[in-house]
């Protein structure tokens, strides 16, 4: 589960069909084994069981040929039968060739049916021609008769037991691959039911993993928003998908918005502490202005009594202007008697050397 809860959304819906793909492979795996054993086996049934059984058959069909023909030979005094018997047998045992041919691991019991049916056509032929040529007493015949029944009773049993087990082969043969054809159609129905299941399984869990993280990330983004901003809640991330890396992007980015309301509120305190001085500051700045204003209409009134005062002293400026003036006329008209004063007074003294003198 925490490997699949690490897949990312795209591979996890991949699985699905990659499971499909997957389960077909091995029914197609399977069915293809179960097709190549079979064709094997039919083959193996046309080329070898078959043919022989075919054979073996048809050799007993031919025993039964060869002591008809013995039987004629004797009953109808016809020694042409016995050629006609021969080709029979050499029949039979190019048949018994060709089954050493088809199969060779069939040689051995091959090779005793071929000692056999040699063993009972020598006696028979013999018996026979005894019979025929008149050239075997009577008290003889009952022992060859009863040895030729021996061999032919040997050679019987030789050939049935022979067909019987290319009869047991062949039957095995396709019990083996209808058994493997069952076995296929079964397998099939098994990996399909499993198939369906782990389908249904892997659906169900990538479908509930991928709206169990949407549920949850919206949960707590739901939560985040009606928490009046909290900036300490975080999103859980419940895989390593892309919506686990979108909920580890949104934390981060949370962290870095923490920090910065976090410097933003420490810096809050120095503004807070700024407003309050420029609130001292602009509370004293209007004090000031107020005496301002009061010392302004203090200056204006003093301005208009200093307006009146300078008007009077410029009057009186003006009177003591024509007054140097008067004065400096007074002056010079004093220079001149003073001018003159000197100059009498020059006189007197110069009378008063020349008086002297």
């Amino acid at each position: 589960m925490r490997f699949f809860s690490s897949l990312s959304i795209r591979h996890k819906i991949l699985s699905i069909p990659l499971v499909a793909i997957i389960g077909f492979g091995i029914y197609f795996v399977l069915n293809l084994s179960v097709a190549s054993n079979n064709a094997h086996h039919l083959e193996e049934m046309r080329d070898m069981t078959f043919p022989a059984l075919e054979r073996s058959e048809n050799n007993l069909t031919r025993l039964d040929k060869v002591i008809n023909q013995l039987d004629q030979a004797v009953s109808m005094d016809e020694e042409d039968m016995l050629e006609s018997a021969q080709k029979t047998v050499d029949a039979l045992q190019a048949a018994l060739t060709e089954i050493t041919t088809l199969d060779p691991s069939q040689a051995q019991s091959v090779d005793r049916q071929q000692q056999a049916l040699s063993h009972y056509f020598t006696i028979a032929t013999a018996l026979t021609l005894g019979m025929l040529n008149g050239t075997i007493e009577a008290e003889q015949i009952q022992a060859q008769a009863k040895e030729m029944q021996t061999s032919l009773n040997h050679l019987r049993d030789e050939l049935t037991q022979y067909r019987d087990e290319r009869h047991l082969a062949f039957t095995q043969t396709v019990d083996t691959a209808n058994a493997k054809a069952q076995f296929g159609i079964d397998m099939g129905i098994v990996i399909g039911a499993i198939l369906v299941i782990v389908l249904a399984i892997n659906g169900y869990w990538v479908a509930v993993g991928i709206t169990r993280n949407i549920n949850e990330v919206s949960g707590n983004l739901q939560e985040i928003a009606s928490g009046e901003g909290d900036l300490t809640r975080r999103l859980n991330a419940g895989s390593q998908d892309e919506i686990g890396n979108m909920v580890g992007h949104f934390n981060t980015f949370m962290d870095k918005l923490q920090g910065i309301i976090q410097e933003l509120a420490g810096h809050s305190n120095n503004v807070e502490l700024a407003a309050s001085n420029v609130a001292e500051i602009a509370s004293q700045s209007r004090d000031g202005m107020q005496r301002q204003r009061s010392e302004t209409d203090l200056v204006a009134t003093a301005s208009n009594e200093m307006a009146a005062t300078v008007a009077e002293v410029a009057r009186n400026a003006e009177q003591a202007t024509e007054a140097a003036g008067s004065a400096n006329t007074a002056a010079n008209n004093g220079n001149v008697v003073v001018d003159e004063t000197i100059a009498i007074i020059n006189r007197l003294a110069n009378d008063v050397e020349q008086g002297a003198s």
